[in-house]
């Protein structure tokens, strides 16, 4: 009976520190992947803005767009996030990726560093729609779908920012 107490107490402790552990990284902002780079590159762009309305009004009216971006930030950070990139589903990828360019065929921005934006993902998913299992290309897919939320949705729920986009909603 002992054993079985101290079995308990122990696995309890270790369930514990695990929860502590997400805590700690989830709601103080800090997050594996916050790394602005993949293998030690950067991929940091010019604030300056192209054509952009002061309070973006403009785009945000836009619900497809901010749709596709919600909605596929949302897919990446519960396939990637947190440490998932560590087991990668590809074929779940890929399909996301094929999924993806289906829907870039529908969209466009008339602001010239979001159109840029978004080709960078478009160039992105079609290596990953034709069987690329490059985990640099799904990060990059991720960091940019992370930082469009922020700057065209207004996402809050991050302190996160990676620098990908050129889009910068300002």
């Amino acid at each position: 009976m002992k054993r079985i107490t101290a079995f308990v107490f122990i696995f309890g402790f270790i369930g514990l520190l695990a929860f502590l552990a997400i805590f700690i990284f989830n709601v103080g902002g800090m997050n594996p992947l916050q790394n602005n780079s993949t293998k030690g590159e950067s991929i940091v762009h010019s604030n300056e803005k192209v054509g952009s309305t002061e309070d973006n009004t403009a785009e945000k009216s836009d619900d497809s767009l901010s749709s596709f971006i919600k909605e596929n930030h949302s897919f990446y950070n519960e396939t990637l996030g947190w440490g998932r990139d560590n087991n990668i589903k590809w074929e779940e990828q890929r399909e996301q990726a094929e999924s993806i360019q289906s829907d870039l065929e529908n969209l466009t921005s008339e602001d010239n560093e979001l159109q840029t934006d978004l080709d960078a993902i478009n160039e992105l998913v079609k290596t990953i729609a034709a069987g690329s299992k490059d985990k640099d290309d799904a990060i990059k897919l991720h960091r940019y779908f992370h930082d469009l939320d922020i700057v065209y949705n207004d996402y809050k729920d991050t302190k996160d920012f990676f620098k990908m986009t050129r889009f910068r909603g300002e």
